[in-house]
Formats: structure tokens, sequence, C-alpha cells
């Protein structure tokens, strides 16, 4: 694989609502999702970004909608290429600050007919109330994962975004229209990703990874997962370039080269035999219940059931009292013991947890 085409995955999974897309760097994944909606077939779409920052920068070289010369001299829309190939003219105006629009330009770069994409921040949208788009059948969440360097990524970002999908969807199949679709697009960067932890499908994606498979497909959830992985030719002629043989075997180009959620840690992600552990604790976390064993001081964290002694109290994630009794319970315990590599996780949402808690819980 050297250039990806969402057409085919939208054809091979029509049935699908949720595409999540992730990996291949430079394989040309917002390049062939645009071409397909817009181009292909000509639908309306909402262009999805993390910030309003993202918006305002991809519509600052169009100028002031309305503007007689609206054209600067540059152009940093993700249709800047499909221009180029296709002969078409496509550009992002601001609307307000995190909120834009692409239309078509005529001769002087000004809008020319109809708005036939939505461009929003994600940070920006409880700002705006009451809006109607539901002439729009597609979301696409471009670089939905966060970057290392990110800061104040909120933590109900995953659910804001499915927020928007209610509000846009606006009941479309009760009245005989097809459902709204979210294509959800990332490089591999971080695999406990807000909408992927939403989503509750962070460990399959790490599975997939481990076991380099390219494709699973929920289908009782209409929810597709596509992992992109380069193929030989195309790695080899990437690691030959001047960036990555400077910076050959760090985080950055396991990251940035292989696509492998490189600045994440799965070395404590396996199963193991529980013969001879004891139960220790269980806690229940969205719609899953989790239980913590232990043997000769090893942990082990895994969704086997042990039957509950009287001395084991639970704890339901949910509540707030029971968030901060756990932390000071186990999670220390469990942390000390992490950092002497004493922990093992059979997934790796569990791990994540351990290490980050703060970042889920106010303690």
């Amino acid at each position: 694989m050297i250039w990806y085409d969402f057409k085919n995955d939208l054809e091979a999974y029509p049935d699908a609502t949720i595409y999540i897309i992730v990996g291949g760097r430079n394989t040309g994944k917002t390049y062939s999702t645009l071409k397909c909606i817009h181009y292909d077939l000509k639908s309306n779409f909402i262009f999805l970004k993390r910030t309003q920052e993202d918006v305002d920068l991809l519509c600052s070289g169009s100028g002031r909608l309305g503007a007689e010369k609206a054209d600067f001299g540059f152009d940093l829309s993700p249709f800047k290429s499909l221009n180029r190939d296709l002969g078409s003219t496509v550009k992002a105006f601001p609307i307000k600050k995190g909120l834009g629009g692409f239309w078509n330009t005529d001769e002087e770069g000004g809008a020319s007919g109809p708005v036939f994409g939505y461009l929003l921040g994600l940070s920006a949208v409880y700002k705006f109330k009451g809006f109607d788009l539901s002439d729009c059948d597609f979301i696409i969440f471009d670089e939905f994962i966060p970057r290392k360097w990110d800061r104040n990524v909120s933590k109900g970002e995953g659910e804001s975004v499915m927020d928007l999908y209610k509000t846009v969807d606006r009941g479309r199949e009760i009245s005989g229209r097809p459902p709204l679709k979210l294509v959800a697009l990332a490089n591999a960067t971080m695999a406990a990703n807000p909408l992927c932890q939403t989503l509750e499908i962070t460990d399959i994606l790490v599975d997939m990874q481990i076991t380099r498979r390219s494709y699973t497909y929920l289908e009782d959830r209409g929810i597709l997962i596509h992992m992109l992985y380069d193929n030989q030719e195309f790695r080899e002629k990437e690691s030959q370039s001047a960036i990555y043989k400077a910076m050959k075997g760090t985080a950055w180009a396991q990251m940035a080269l292989d696509n492998d959620f490189g600045y994440d840690d799965f070395s404590t992600v396996k199963k193991v035999n529980l013969k001879g552990y004891q139960p220790v604790t269980y806690f229940r976390r969205k719609s899953k219940t989790m239980y913590i064993w232990m043997k000769e001081g090893i942990y082990y964290i895994g969704h086997q059931k042990f039957k509950k002694p009287d001395y084991v109290r639970g704890y339901d994630l949910s509540r707030e009292i029971d968030q901060q009794a756990f932390y000071y319970d186990h999670i220390i315990d469990l942390k000390i013991a992490n950092m002497e590599e004493r922990v093992m996780c059979e997934r790796f949402s569990d791990y994540d947890l351990l290490n980050n808690y703060k970042k889920y819980y106010t303690i």
C-alpha cells in the first residue's frame, strides 16, 4: 500500500457508520477522502478539526468572505493538492472564529455558488447553538488523534464528537434517510486518544498493531477500523530521506515512519495463567469490570472474574467517591509496582489508566 483510497473502504463496508482510518503517514488519507466524498459522491460534508485555531489556519489564505479580491497568493486548505490535480478551484473561507466553509471560487478568487462543505473546530462547536447541518452526509474528523505536544486536550473530546454527530444526524433514519457517516483520520501517534476511548475501541487498535492486522469490522456496531501499514518498498525509500536518517532510532522515527504508536509502551500488555494468583480488588469502568490479581508481588489486571471474598472491595469509577478511594487504596501502590516492572495488563487501556489516572479523574 502506497496510496490510500477511502472509496475502497466505503465500497467494501457500505453499512458502516463510523470509519476509523489510522496510520500510513503521507499516504493520502485526507486527499482520497475528500476526493471520494466531494468529487465522486457530490455529497455535502463537515470537515472537523480539533481546535478553532486549526480552522482559522486552514482559512487564512483566502481572505474575508465576500471581499472583492480574496486571493492572497497562498493556500493552506486541504483542497490545495486536489485543485492542482483535478483543475478545481476550491478554497476555505472563514465565517467567524472556529467556523468556515468550502466554496468554489471565481476568477477573482472570491466564493462562487453554494457552500458544499462546513469547516468546524471541535473546541468551538459549543459556541454555535441551534445550527442545522442536516444537508451533510459525512463528518470528516481530520487528525483526530492529538499529538504528544498538544496542550489542553479535553478528556470530554470524544463525547463532544458524538454529541456533534447526534446534532447533525437529526433523526435521519427515522425520516427514511441513510445514517450520517463519521470518517476519522489520523496518524498513529497515541492509542489511548479521546475518540477511541469514547468508542471503547482503544484495545482493538492496540491488538491490531501488535498482530499487524489491517482490518477489524465490528458489524454489530457498524464500526470499521483500518490500520494502514506502509509496504516495504515505500518504507525503504522513506527511511533513506534526510530527516529519517537524522532521526534514526528515535521514538519520533518509530511513530512517523512505522506508524506504530511509537510513544506508547505495549510491553506490559499480555495474558497470563492465573494459577496461584489471589484476588486483590475489582473496578468497573464504562461498560466493563476488570479484576486485579496478585502473585508473589506481581499484579495482573484482566477480565477474568474471581469469587469476591468478603475482604475485597470493588469500585465503580462512574462515582466520584469511588474514583478517589480507588486512587488512594490501590493506584498509588500499583504505580510503584509498575515502576518496578511488577504489573501486567490484559488491556492497554488499563495500563494507560494506571499511568494517567489523574488525566481521567480529578483527585
